[in-house]
């Protein structure tokens, strides 16, 4: 087993990625559409921040 995973490991130095094929493709995929929704929630978050903002200032006029 330990020879395999060094054998593996040897060839993933000289190939990249392709020593693994197949592996963290859907992961990586997950990943990304995660960070891509939470920087759009901030975004959101930070718009509604300003509009209370707005609107505090409003209601005290």
């Amino acid at each position: 087993m330990m020879y395999s995973w060094r054998k593996a490991l040897k060839q993933s130095k000289q190939d990249g990625l392709k020593a693994f094929p197949g592996q963290g493709k859907a992961r990586d995929e997950e990943l990304f559409q995660l960070r891509r929704r939470v920087a759009d929630l901030e975004e959101t978050n930070e718009i509604l921040k300003k509009a209370a903002v707005i609107f505090a200032q409003r209601d005290r006029q």
